[in-house]
């Protein structure tokens, strides 16, 4: 998620226009976080003795608040992911034990969780912060105390610069920026491209520079219109864009502005099918609007995904939590998923061993895609198209996050 976490939605999520998710802050002190340990089912054998003390890992997310349901689907995806290793016997033998901390969606409180975390030497690595603007201040502490910290799904480049011991698993801004221009240029043989960003907003200006500038790299030629967020008409820069005849108009927006753009779009002649956009789309409120079907857009995950390890997600979620899965309980599944990879195939138990692994990661097949861990700590991965399509997210194609070159 971006620095404006309360910008951001994926599919299954229950925020409305610009995030206004109406759950309030508990107002009474926090209680301490609790300890779930995640013990090898009664009645199965271990593949090895389980009488060590187990692995433990923190997990900071925003369990209350005004980002609760992003918290709690993260956690879903976590928990869904250690009870599969621990079914397979564990971690050489030993249980997995998640130390939930609730944040409470509040950049002081994410801090706090990550510093308590550091100063207890039996933890050995951190999985959070989902929002940007969390997972940055609580990497700060992580990389200064050299915890392991790895982010599902925090977006902004910034988040792991600030060290060696910040990881994501998700692909950043830049990356999905970069890959929409390769997807538009390479598979789909535009030449000509128009691009609609909201000047007063982080994210789509980001993901606008980004695109412009690969686009450009790649031979095409682009021109852009600009458009604030508070605004209530859009037919002035749609009509410009039109008269240049692109395309294909690219529209890093939020979802809750393009649902006014697609609508305004329509009167002028627009068709869906002249839109992409990015993972600010990602709302069941977009995709079941009058004048997006035939657009498509980058994102981390889909229901139809074709492969198989996304099947056996899907089937493992509606069994445990009886509702299909979102993008964000995706992005926490392999978020768990890899940190336990890397902690199996650690030189030790430690903190720094556990770094090293998660460094060296290559070719791990997640249910995102297929990670390999660059040296930045970014995911070079697999971007997703998903087109909108009778009301659903549709499985359109896949390209590889690459560096910029």
């Amino acid at each position: 998620m971006p620095f404006v976490a309360q910008h951001r939605t994926f599919a299954g999520a229950t925020l409305g226009a610009m995030g206004a998710l109406v759950l309030a802050c508990a107002s009474t002190p926090a209680p301490p976080p609790p300890v779930v340990t995640m013990a090898p089912p009664r009645g199965e054998e271990p593949s090895a003795p389980t009488d060590l003390a187990p692995l433990r890992i923190g997990v900071y997310l925003p369990l209350s608040g005004a980002e609760a349901t992003f918290g709690t689907e993260t956690r879903e995806g976590i928990d869904l992911a250690v009870e599969r290793v621990i079914d397979s016997g564990g971690i050489r033998g030993r249980s997995i034990e998640l130390v939930y901390a609730d944040d409470h969606s509040l950049p002081r409180d994410a801090s706090k969780a990550v510093l308590d975390f550091s100063k207890d030497p039996t933890l050995v690595a951190v999985l959070g912060e989902v929002a940007s603007s969390r997972s940055k201040v609580g990497g700060i502490v992580a990389d200064k105390n050299h915890v392991p910290m790895l982010t599902p799904a925090s977006t902004n480049p910034d988040v792991t610069r600030v060290g060696p011991f910040v990881f994501r698993a998700c692909f950043d801004d830049e990356a999905q920026g970069r890959a929409a221009a390769r997807y538009l240029i390479q598979e789909r043989r535009h030449k000509k491209i128009g691009v609609l960003l909201a000047s007063d907003d982080l994210y789509s200006a980001l993901l606008a520079r980004t695109f412009r500038e690969q686009a450009e790299r790649l031979g095409a030629t682009v021109f852009e219109r600009r458009i604030l967020t508070t605004a209530t008409n859009f037919t002035a820069p749609l009509g410009d864009l039109q008269t240049q005849r692109p395309d294909v108009v690219y529209a890093p927006l939020y979802y809750n502005v393009m649902q006014d753009v697609f609508r305004e779009a329509g009167a002028l002649g627009f068709s869906g099918r002249d839109f992409f956009g990015g993972d600010g789309w990602d709302s069941d409120t977009l995709r079941k609007g009058a004048g997006a079907t035939g657009a498509a857009f980058t994102t981390h995950w889909m229901l139809d995904i074709p492969s198989a390890e996304n099947r056996a997600f899907v089937d493992a979620y509606r069994a445990r939590y009886h509702r299909d899965p979102s993008s964000i309980s995706a992005l926490g599944y392999d978020a768990a998923a890899l940190l336990l990879d890397a902690m199996k195939r650690a030189s030790a138990d430690t903190r720094e061993a556990v770094r090293d692994a998660l460094a060296h990661t290559r070719g791990f097949v997640g249910v995102t895609g297929t990670i390999t861990m660059r040296e930045d700590r970014n995911p070079e991965k697999d971007v997703f198209i998903a087109r909108i399509e009778g009301g659903r997210f549709r499985y359109e194609g896949r390209v590889r996050s690459v560096p910029a070159n």
